[in-house]
């Protein structure tokens, strides 16, 4: 490719003569953004997360937001692609007579995870998650506020 000063003096030479110029800027094309490195999901998904907030195949995750309810010995199958899947166990506060004096019980537990992106460099978190203990009457779809 020429150098900057050769167009120049050649655009001023074709102007000097009187001839018509016509050219054509172009841009580079944009970089695709880098490889993901980590996926991650949120580990409190009924509040807002944070970076820090985010794990790479969680074993737990709070799944109420008062800690009445959460998913424990999650197993992660198909991670890092557009859907995952966990199974684990529903631990149910009965709040009887309180939720400070109730009694957590175990019920089996599906979490279905989908809709990656991209957040920092190199990071990708799951967007959507929805968790189904059906034994336990639980079932819950979280859908914002899951990507820092």
């Amino acid at each position: 490719m020429p150098s900057r000063d050769v167009l120049l003096w050649t655009l001023a030479a074709a102007a000097a003569a009187g001839a018509v110029v016509t050219f054509f800027v172009s841009r580079p094309e944009p970089k695709a953004p880098g490889p993901v490195r980590d996926v991650t999901v949120c580990l409190d998904p009924a509040n807002p997360c944070s970076a820090a907030q985010q794990k790479a195949r969680p074993r737990v995750i709070e799944v109420t937001g008062d800690g009445s309810g959460y998913v424990k010995g999650i197993s992660w199958e198909g991670w890092g692609e557009a859907t995952a899947t966990g199974t684990g166990t529903f631990e149910g506060n009965n709040c009887v007579p309180s939720c400070a004096a109730g009694t957590f019980t175990g019920y089996p537990a599906t979490l279905t995870l989908s809709g990656l992106s991209r957040y920092g460099v190199g990071k990708a978190a799951y967007s959507r998650l929805a968790v189904a203990a059906p034994r336990a009457g639980f079932s819950r779809t979280f859908s914002s506020g899951l990507v820092p």
